[in-house]
């Protein structure tokens, strides 16, 4: 079994470099919008950018985060969930 925060800290390190992988405009949507908790709204007024082009990005970018991380024998879910 895998101790929890050793887990964690493994994950941490491998979504960081799968989003440091991301192009930056994917990049920069997903940070804007989960990291700064804003919605699509608020991060496609910060980035003065058109709504749909937010949530566009934002799904695109979430979808190479996910391939990155299956590439890399990461589950789809965290155990225990």
């Amino acid at each position: 079994m895998i101790h929890g925060s050793y887990y964690r800290r493994q994950a941490t390190t491998a979504i960081a470099q799968a989003l440091a992988s991301l192009p930056p405009t994917y990049r920069e949507a997903i940070v804007e919008s989960y990291a700064a908790g804003r919605t699509t709204r608020q991060t496609a007024e910060a980035l003065g950018l058109p709504h749909d082009t937010v949530k566009s990005r934002i799904y695109h970018g979430l979808r190479h985060l996910r391939q990155t991380l299956r590439e890399q024998g990461w589950p789809d879910k965290a155990p225990g969930q």
